[in-house]
């Protein structure tokens, strides 16, 4: 295995924790809405509104999602199948979902969303990569 899959495969692992994280502290701010916690909505300020009357639905749902990043972050560092297939998993729902945006009015935010997210699952899909999990 070179240096350069290891980085990247150590990136894509902190960048599972990273959206773990993330995660939990949205499910926060909606469940605990006039918090400090909410300072993470200052760029999406109409979305969290918009999520407000709905928040035990949408914070139950976020943190469902750290659970799933969290999963995916220990079976990535842990070299399992599991967490490689999950990974795979997390990138093609937001490639998917960029694509969608894409139709929804923000071209260039989708296109930019769907490019990153197929050179990633590019770079999971390589026999290198993958020989990492088996």
């Amino acid at each position: 295995m070179s240096r350069r899959i290891s980085l990247i495969s150590q990136a894509i692992g902190y960048f599972l924790i990273l959206a773990c994280l993330i995660l939990v502290v949205a499910g926060i701010s909606l469940f605990w809405p006039q918090t400090f916690w909410s300072q993470i909505w200052s760029f999406k300020e109409e979305e969290f509104r918009q999520m407000l009357p709905y928040r035990v639905l949408f914070g139950s749902g976020f943190w469902l999602l750290a659970i799933v990043m969290g999963m995916a972050a220990i079976g990535w560092f842990r070299r399992r199948r599991r967490g490689w297939l999950m990974t795979i998993g997390i990138f093609v729902v937001n490639g998917l979902s960029d694509g969608a945006r894409m139709f929804s009015g923000s071209v260039l935010e989708g296109a930019i969303g769907v490019s990153v997210t197929s050179i990633i699952i590019y770079y999971l899909t390589r026999p290198a990569v993958r020989a990492e999990f088996n």
